[in-house]
């Protein structure tokens, strides 16, 4: 039996540099992602969430669900903000951590190739449809978790807070009365059972007229 010598090659150390040079990038821009959309879901719902307590009202309507959310006011007081901070990271780990597997996406988006293809109904060449399609798709699927998640989140942080129903401030100081009926308010429709619970109404103090 004839043995013929094809190719002789010399393998050390050097031939797994290149694996692991690219390890340590796809290590390295899978943080980076995680990072980045960990941001920028801290920063819309946190903001949200800061607009929501701004809007809310000093002292919370009472209403029958108040006994269940007395526990919660009484724990939180002045502890608020950090009760923010705390939810909005929890919610931006989750957030980010799902991004960590798409590294090869973002890869692929920076390192776009032309094809020479160009799409008859786009115009565009098809190595946009290849490289930087996939990871344009999942932002965009992403942004729109991101403001269900939030829209959820702020509405229940209205609920906790209170919200008010309506507000009037008569600044028209030459037809306004200081005195008149306040009145409850009911329309015409089918049957129904009408209730008026815990009504407050609360004097405010007079302002002395400034002598001239």
């Amino acid at each position: 039996m004839t043995i013929e010598l094809i190719e002789e090659r010399d393998v050390d150390a050097i031939l797994g540099a290149d694996s692991l040079r690219k390890s340590v990038v796809a290590g390295l821009v899978g943080l980076g992602l995680v990072l980045l959309f960990m941001v920028l879901f801290f920063t819309i719902l946190f903001g949200n969430l800061a607009v929501a307590q701004r809007l809310a009202p000093p002292i919370r309507p009472p209403g029958p669900e108040e006994d269940l959310l007395v526990h919660y006011h009484t724990f939180v007081g002045k502890r608020a903000r950090l009760v923010r901070i705390a939810i909005s990271a929890l919610f931006a780990l989750i957030a980010g951590l799902g991004v960590s597997d798409k590294w090869q996406d973002w890869l692929l988006y920076t390192n776009r190739v032309d094809v020479g293809i160009t799409d008859p109904q786009f115009g565009r060449d098809v190595g946009f449809y290849m490289f930087q399609l996939p990871f344009l798709s999942f932002v965009v699927s992403w942004l729109f978790g991101t403001l269900i998640v939030t829209l959820v989140v702020t509405a229940i942080s209205h609920y906790i807070n209170g919200v008010k129903t309506t507000q009037l401030i008569d600044r028209d100081k030459k037809s306004r009365r200081a005195d008149g009926l306040l009145a409850l308010q009911l329309h015409a429709g089918p049957p129904m059972t009408v209730q008026f619970k815990n009504i407050r109404i609360k004097d405010l103090p007079k302002r002395d007229k400034k002598k001239k």
